[in-house]
């Protein structure tokens, strides 16, 4: 069971396996860096959704980038208990990784 792959919610989209270093280095990260979390958004947080310009990304962090290869030229936002990955040329939600507080 260690070997298990923790899913991410992806509705509407193609299933994303992290394996547990992976979250674990995403909720590292969240954990780390809470005072980036945002409560109250303007947007639906759902895959495919489009994050709107006045809202704050970040680019992946070159230590997350090294596990979530994948990812390491999208962007993130952190909204309530949710890490969301962000594709950077359109600004839509591509993962969403629950994270808890």
């Amino acid at each position: 069971m260690a070997d298990q792959a923790l899913s991410a919610t992806a509705s509407a989209a193609p299933k994303v396996d992290f394996s547990p270093d992976q979250m674990s280095a995403i909720k590292s990260y969240v954990a780390q860096h809470g005072d980036q979390r945002i409560d109250d958004v303007n947007f639906t947080t759902t895959v495919g959704a489009i994050v709107p310009a006045n809202a704050p990304l970040r680019a992946i962090p070159p230590q997350l980038g090294q596990s979530l290869s994948s990812f390491k030229n999208d962007q993130y936002v952190i909204v309530g208990n949710q890490f969301l990955i962000v594709e950077k040329d359109t600004r839509r939600i591509v993962v969403i990784v629950p994270v808890t507080t």
